[in-house]
C-alpha cells in the first residue's frame, strides 16, 4: 500500500501565492506534483492512496486523472495531526498486513526504492522548523518513510499522543529500519522550497532547450535567428520598461546552436496560476491590471519614422488571413477535413473553418498605423510571470522578429491584447492541459466543454469590458484575432489529435461568441 499524505491544506507562505490547496495539488512544470508523484511508483504494482482533507473539492478533470491511475482518495476530517491522519487512512484502507509505503504530499524525488522499514534523510537548507534528526544534525526526515507493520505504527503514534514522528521514533526501537541518505529532496512544503524545487527540476535537466543554475536560465535552439531576436527584443527594451524584462547575462552562438541566457526568476506563470489554483476574483483583477498596465505601457514606444510604421503596419497584414489560409490549409492536408463543409458547434451551425476565416479577415481592419507600437508578440499566460509582492508582472520569449524574419520590436499592439485574451477568454491553458470533454458526431459536427474553476466566468467577463491603452476589446478586433490565433495553430498540434480537434472546436465556439457580440458580421 502506499499513501501520498495530503490531508492538510499547504504552508500559509504558499497559500498567498498558490491559493488554498493540499499539497499534491501543488502545481509543478504544468502539471499537479501528484502527477510527479504517481510517476514514482508507475509499474510498482502497489496500490496508491492520497489522502486529501474532506473540505477540498476535487475538480472534475482531477477526478478523471485520478481514476485513471487507478488512485484511491481518502478524504480526512479537517485539522487531524498528521499521527491522526495517518492512523485514519491505514484504519479506513485495512491493509494491516502489507507494508506501508508514505510519502508525505509536498515531497519529490528522482526515484523511490520500495523497501519496507526505511526512512530518507537530507540537509535542511532553510531556517524552519523541520522534523531534525536530533538537535546537532543538520539532516532532517525528508518525507518518504516505509513500514513493513503497519499496525504497530498504529499503536506507537497512539501511544505517542497522536505524534507522528514520536511514533516514528518508537517504532525504531521494535524494528530497526534502514536510513537512507539523498541528495536529490525536493520539498515543496514552504514558499522557498517551492520554487527552489521547481528551479531544480527546471535546470537539472535538459527541459524545452532549458539549462541552467540556481541564478540563471540558458535558452537554446537550432533556430539561431529565434535565439538572436529574443535576445535583441530584451537587450533593446528603452530603460522605462527594463523592469519588465529579465536582465540578459550572455547571448550568442555555440557550435550550431544559438542562445541566449537571461536572470531566473522564483515566480510563478499565469498559466499554472489560471489552471490549478483557486484564487479570488479580486487577486485576479490585480493580476488583469498588472497585464494591462504592460499593455499599455509598451504602446507608448513607437517607430521614430512615419514611413517605419507605414512599412510595419502593412506587414502586420500577414499576421492575419494569409497566415491563417495557409496553415489551413496544412491542417486540411493532415486531416482529410474540407475547409468548405459547413460545420457545427454545441449543435450550432457555423460556416465553413475558410468561410470564418475570411469573415473574420475582413472584421480586422489591417494596415492600421495607430497601433503599431513596440509589442511583445508572444504575450499570453505561459510567457508571463506574476511577481506577488510588488504586483508587477515579468515577460517571457518574446518574438523580436517582423513577418520577414528581420529583427523588429515593434509591430501590431492588437497582436499582444489579442494573446492575452486567448489565454482568458480562449481558454487556450486549460485546452493544453487537456481539461475539456470533446464529443464528434463526425469530422464537422464538434461539442466542447472546458472544465474552468466558477471564478474564471468574473474574470472573463471583467476583461470583454476592458478598455486598454484607450480602446474597447471590439475596437482592437480581439475575438476576430483571437479566431485566427486558434485556427492557425491547428497544423502545430498534430502530434496530439484529441487536443488539435479540441482546438479547432474552441475556434468555432469563439467564432459564435463573436457573432453575438456582433450580430451585423456575416
Amino acid at each position: 500500500m502506499i499513501l501520498i499524505t495530503s490531508a492538510a491544506y499547504c504552508n500559509p507562505s504558499l497559500v498567498s501565492e498558490l491559493s488554498k490547496l493540499p499539497p499534491c495539488m501543488l502545481p509543478v512544470q504544468n502539471r499537479r506534483l501528484y502527477v510527479h508523484q504517481l510517476g514514482l511508483f508507475e509499474g510498482s504494482g502497489e496500490k496508491v492512496f492520497i489522502s486529501l482533507p474532506v473540505s477540498y473539492s476535487l475538480t472534475s478533470y482531477d477526478k478523471r486523472q485520478l481514476e485513471s491511475h487507478d488512485v484511491g482518495i481518502i478524504f480526512v476530517p479537517d485539522g487531524l495531526t498528521l499521527g491522526q491522519s495517518v492512523v485514519y487512512c491505514i484504519n479506513t484502507v485495512g491493509l494491516y498486513g502489507e507494508p506501508l509505503y508514505l510519502l508525505h504530499g509536498d515531497t519529490l524525488f528522482h526515484h523511490i526504492d520500495l523497501v519496507a522499514d526505511s526512512y530518507v534523510v537530507a540537509k535542511a537548507e532553510d531556517n524552519y522548523t523541520w522534523a531534525a534528526i536530533d538537535s546537532h544534525d543538520q539532516y532532517v526526515y525528508a518525507g518518504y518513510f516505509s513500514f513493513s507493520s503497519p499496525s504497530l505504527l498504529i499503536k506507537k503514534i497512539i501511544d505517542s499522543g497522536n505524534n507522528f514522528i514520536g511514533g516514528l521514533e518508537a517504532y525504531m526501537e521494535e524494528k530497526p529500519m534502514l536510513r537512507q541518505v539523498r541528495e536529490d529532496w525536493l520539498d515543496f512544503g514552504i514558499v522557498n522550497t517551492y520554487y527552489r524545487s521547481i528551479s531544480q527540476m527546471t535546470t537539472q535537466r535538459a527541459f524545452n532547450s532549458l539549462t541552467g543554475t540556481r541564478y540563471s536560465i540558458r535558452k537554446s535552439s537550432r533556430d539561431i535567428s529565434k535565439m538572436r531576436a529574443e535576445a535583441n527584443w530584451i537587450q533593446s527594451l528603452p530603460k522605462e520598461l527594463k523592469h519588465y524584462a529579465p536582465a540578459l547575462w550572455d547571448c550568442g552562438t555555440d557550435g550550431d546552436k544559438g542562445y541566449y541566457e537571461i536572470e531566473y526568476y522564483y515566480l510563478s506563470s499565469l498559466a499554472n496560476l489560471f489552471v490549478f489554483t483557486h484564487h479570488p476574483l479580486f487577486v485576479w483583477s490585480e493580476i488583469l491590471e498588472a497585464c494591462v498596465r504592460f499593455i499599455e505601457d509598451i504602446s507608448c514606444f513607437r517607430p521614430a519614422e512615419p514611413s517605419e510604421i507605414a512599412i510595419i503596419a502593412h506587414q502586420s497584414d500577414s499576421l492575419y488571413l494569409p497566415k491563417t489560409l495557409a496553415r489551413l490549409e496544412q491542417y486540411s492536408r493532415q486531416s482529410g477535413m474540407s475547409l468548405d463543409e459547413p460545420m457545427s458547434i454545441n449543435g450550432t451551425p457555423v460556416p465553413s473553418l475558410r468561410e470564418i476565416a475570411t469573415i473574420t479577415g475582413r472584421v480586422i481592419a489591417t494596415d492600421r498605423r495607430e497601433f503599431v507600437t513596440l509589442m511583445h508578440g508572444d504575450f499570453c499566460f505561459s510567457n508571463i510571470l506574476y511577481d506577488f509582492r510588488s504586483k508587477t508582472i515579468k515577460v517571457l520569449d518574446p518574438r523580436g522578429l517582423d513577418q520577414n524574419g528581420n529583427l523588429m520590436i515593434y509591430g501590431d499592439i492588437r497582436y499582444d491584447v489579442a494573446k492575452l485574451a486567448h489565454s482568458i477568454l480562449g481558454l487556450y491553458d486549460f485546452i493544453i492541459g487537456g481539461m475539456f470533454t470533446l464529443v464528434e458526431e463526425d469530422l464537422y459536427h464538434l461539442s466542447l466543454h472546458i472544465d474552468v474553476p466558477s471564478q474564471v466566468a468574473s474574470l472573463q467577463d471583467s476583461f470583454r469590458n476592458k478598455v486598454i491603452a484607450g480602446h474597447t476589446i471590439d475596437e482592437l478586433s480581439v475575438y476576430p484575432i483571437m479566431v485566427h490565433l486558434f485556427l492557425s495553430m491547428l497544423p502545430l498540434h498534430s502530434d496530439n489529435p484529441l487536443r488539435q480537434r479540441a482546438l479547432l472546436a474552441n475556434a468555432l465556439r469563439l467564432y459564435l461568441e463573436l457573432i453575438n457580440r456582433n450580430n451585423q458580421i456575416s
